[in-house]
């Protein structure tokens, strides 16, 4: 679904929001690519993504899905707004392994208040994790 955004720098409002979260960061995710309403991330699978059977742990899948689904949601806010996630639905798949990973994040339907979207997480292409989350929009001071 093709949707309008409202904020002229809604690119430049999709990096801040991806390089603003230092914990993404660390987990070694990247922006590969948002558009309005839709947002790409990746990440190169390290041992330190392990958990103890050595498949990826569940936490940097939900991160993953939530951040993207997040950068995917503002593209289509008004300057001075952000989104803050309050409920998060997790279906997993299969369990991640593999040399990377790619998450696709799509809003579902945006709001002046609530805003749904969607994320899938691929493991080498192979879907491991479906994420539904429910975004408050707010304002920011930035």
């Amino acid at each position: 679904m093709a949707f309008q955004t409202r904020d002229p720098a809604w690119a430049e409002k999709a990096r801040a929001v991806f390089d603003r979260a230092a914990f993404v960061g660390d987990l070694g995710m990247a922006l590969a690519m948002a558009a309005p309403g839709r947002c790409e991330t990746t990440l190169d699978i390290l041992p330190r993504h392990g958990q103890q059977d050595g498949f990826v742990h569940a936490g940097v899948l939900v991160t993953m899905a939530d951040h993207t689904a997040g950068v995917a949601a503002a593209t289509l806010l008004e300057p001075g707004q952000s989104v803050r996630t309050f409920e998060l639905h997790v279906r997993f798949v299969k369990p991640a392994r593999g040399k990377a990973l790619r998450c696709v994040g799509n809003v579902v339907r945006p709001g002046r208040s609530v805003t749904f979207a969607d994320a899938e997480v691929f493991s080498d292409g192979e879907p491991v994790a479906r994420v539904s989350v429910t975004l408050s929009v707010v304002k920011v001071g930035w």
